[in-house]
This record gives C-alpha cells, sequence and structure tokens, in this order.
C-alpha cells in the first residue's frame, strides 16, 4: 500500500469535522458547482448529479470523473438511454444512498388503495363506510382497515363529508356485506385456532351485537369459501334473510389403494391423481359451487344442478329472490387460467331456486362479466366477442 492510499484511509477514519474539512477545497471549487454534491450520509463521498453516481471527494478523484467521457456526454445531455434507464428518477432524495431509498419506500407504502364502499342514505344525512388496504413493510403483509364518514347537506345545497372516529383494523375478514336497509352485515372471518388450522366463520351482526357465527368446517358442506379473485361472491338477498357465496365443492378425501380407514368417505387410488385447476391466483380453485346460508337457521344449501365442466362466479341475486343469475366458465378441456385471460369464453346463466334448474342467457361465443341490477331491476353487464 503506498503512501497515498495511507492517508485517504485515515482521513476516511477522522471524525465529522475533519471530514466536512476534507471536502471544503472542492466544495468552494466554481467548476464543480451545479453538478457535483456532498453526500449527507458521508462527508468523504461526493455525488454527481448528471451521471447518477457517487465516488471518493477527493481533488483527484473529481477531476479525473470531470474530465471522463461518460461526464463530458452527459454535461451535454448525451448519457447513453440503456444507462439512463437504470438510474432512480426520484424526487426529494438526497442521494441513491439505499438507507434513502428504503425510507422513501416506507413513506409510499403507508398510501392507501380503496378496495370498496358502501353508501347508506337517511333522512338527512348520507352514511360512507370504505374498505381500504395498505401494506406494512414492519410485519410483512397487507392490512385492511374501514373509514367512516357522515355526509350532510350545508344550506346552499352542497354535500360534505366529516370522518367519524378513527380508522379501525379488520385483518381477520375476508369479505363483508351490508343488506340492502343497513341494519345487518355479514362477515367472512378466517381465523387461525389453537393448533394452528385455518377455520373460516361467517358471522351475521345488527347494529347492536353479533347476532351468530357458523363454523363452515363443522358444517361440512361444502370446502373453503373463495374470498378473493374473479370466482368470489358474498351477497345479501333482497329479503335479507340469506347470503350468497362461492366455495369449493366438497370432494371425497383422496387415499392410497392400501389405506384400510373404512369409516370415511375415500377415494382410493387417487392419492397422486393430477387435479386441473385454474392457475395464476386461482391456486387450488378446482370446482367452485354456488351456496347459500340461512340467517335464521344457518342452514347451507350447496346448489349442484348445473354441468361439472362450468365454474360459477360473479353471481348475484335476481329480482324478488326467484332465483341467481351468475356467469359461468367452460372448463374443458383445460382449465389453464383465467386471472390474466379475461377473454375466456363464458356464458351467463339464471338458477331458478323454485325448480331447482338453470337455463343459459345469450349467446355462447362471448366472454362476459360484471353482470348487476339496479335498485329499479334494470339488469346490465359487460361482454365482448372470443375471437
Amino acid at each position: 500500500m503506498n503512501d497515498k492510499q495511507e492517508a485517504d484511509r485515515w482521513v476516511m477514519k477522522q471524525g465529522t469535522k475533519y471530514r466536512q474539512r476534507y471536502r471544503k477545497e472542492w466544495e468552494e471549487c466554481p467548476a464543480f458547482k451545479g453538478w457535483l454534491a456532498p453526500v449527507t450520509e458521508n462527508p468523504c463521498i461526493a455525488f454527481c448529479r448528471n451521471c447518477k453516481i457517487t465516488f471518493t471527494a477527493k481533488l483527484s478523484d473529481i477531476r479525473s470523473h470531470s474530465n471522463s467521457r461518460k461526464h463530458q456526454k452527459a454535461m451535454q445531455g448525451q448519457l447513453p438511454r440503456k444507462r439512463m434507464s437504470s438510474v432512480l428518477r426520484l424526487q426529494g432524495i438526497e442521494s441513491l444512498d439505499v438507507s434513502n431509498i428504503v425510507s422513501l419506500y416506507r413513506e409510499m407504502s403507508r398510501v392507501p388503495t380503496p378496495k370498496s364502499a358502501t353508501l347508506l342514505l337517511n333522512q338527512d344525512t348520507v352514511n360512507l363506510e370504505t374498505v381500504w388496504d395498505t401494506r406494512d413493510v414492519e410485519q410483512g403483509e397487507h392490512i385492511s382497515f374501514t373509514r367512516h364518514h357522515v355526509g350532510r347537506l350545508d344550506t346552499e345545497g352542497n354535500l360534505s363529508f366529516q370522518p367519524v372516529g378513527h380508522p379501525q383494523t379488520c385483518p381477520s375478514e375476508c369479505l363483508t356485506a351490508l343488506s340492502h336497509s343497513g341494519v345487518y352485515k355479514a362477515v367472512l372471518r378466517k381465523v387461525i385456532n389453537k393448533k394452528g388450522e385455518e377455520k373460516q366463520y361467517i358471522e351475521f351482526w345488527d347494529q347492536n351485537l353479533k347476532l351468530d357465527s357458523v363454523d363452515l368446517e363443522g358444517v361440512g358442506a361444502h370446502g373453503k369459501v373463495h374470498d378473493k379473485g374473479t370466482f368470489s361472491s358474498f351477497s345479501w338477498s333482497n329479503s335479507e334473510n340469506q347470503v350468497l357465496y362461492v366455495a369449493e365443492k366438497k370432494q371425497p378425501k383422496r387415499a392410497s389403494y392400501f389405506t384400510r380407514n373404512e369409516k370415511e368417505e375415500l377415494e382410493k387410488g387417487t392419492e397422486f391423481l393430477y387435479r386441473d385447476d385454474w392457475g395464476e391466483q386461482h391456486k387450488g380453485f378446482y370446482s367452485p359451487t354456488l351456496c347459500t346460508i340461512n340467517v335464521y337457521s344457518c342452514a347451507i344449501n350447496v346448489i349442484q344442478n348445473f354441468p361439472e365442466d362450468i365454474s360459477p362466479g360473479e353471481a348475484v341475486w335476481a329480482p324478488e329472490d326467484t332465483g341467481i343469475v351468475f356467469i359461468g366458465w367452460d372448463g374443458s378441456p383445460y382449465k389453464l387460467g383465467l386471472y390474466a385471460c379475461n377473454n375466456r369464453r363464458s356464458q351467463l346463466y339464471y338458477y331458478d331456486l323454485e325448480s331447482d334448474s338453470y337455463v343459459n342467457i345469450g349467446d355462447t361465443n362471448k366472454c362476459i362479466y360484471s353482470p348487476r341490477f339496479s335498485p329499479l331491476a334494470l339488469f346490465s353487464l359487460v361482454g365482448m366477442e372470443v375471437l
């Protein structure tokens, strides 16, 4: 190691005051103003605003960089595009130090994303409940929370909203639905029990207390409820006595040919048999089916009277609760995927509750989604041709 390198190391080991004097000689140099800046975290490091790089704040290194071909092109605005694409263009960052980038990411991740909103009209006020999603970088997970606002009309007829209380987190709530009157609320909750097992419950609430809670796994009428993705549905009937949702069809347990357990319903020899699911973001979605639960008796009705290769989703109640309108995606010959392929062939269906039968509605060579009924029972949906 030569004397110059040893001197540089000695400078780096000195205190802050000495290091600040160490850079005075180039900070006051007119030739370096405009493109050279100190790094706050380390006074011995300089930052080139044009080239977006850092280097040792020594006069020799600064002069070497200022005479380099790269710097000369950057001063003329001719920095190669492939290099500019790798540069972080962030406002308000003093340097490209990792700590600054982490601090900015932490700040930006606090900005919540709206998930859903419910509007309830009263005589004098408007109640607005919104659900938001934010990322907690410390816990490494997404957190949902609700916000409540009350809207009132002023003397000039302008509507203004005021927040009520503080936001409330709802970490275990997967799906929520308010009844049409706003009196009742249904909640699909995911809970980890003492054994570490994941269980799903449907809860019914009024404006004062919890009315009932149903352990879906304990009932055993179906598999897991689809709480996200394309198939997810969760809505009250118009008469407010039933809730509609989509769950996985109950399948017999798979077992080896050599299993001697005769107490349970088993499919022997299917232990390693491949099952086709709906792919990305729908892993484990094999055979979705429509389900309804009665609010008063907690009885679950699983609707199975439609073709095996049709996967229902986006289900809504028909006017006067005579049936259910839903979209069916054809899974034959292969399901492959649905999340990134929103032009998959699908069809509109109507299921009649009284006759326990379904009918096809409209053309078959279409891709449709978002069926909706307005308060006046007018129907609408979005569709496009499948080529």
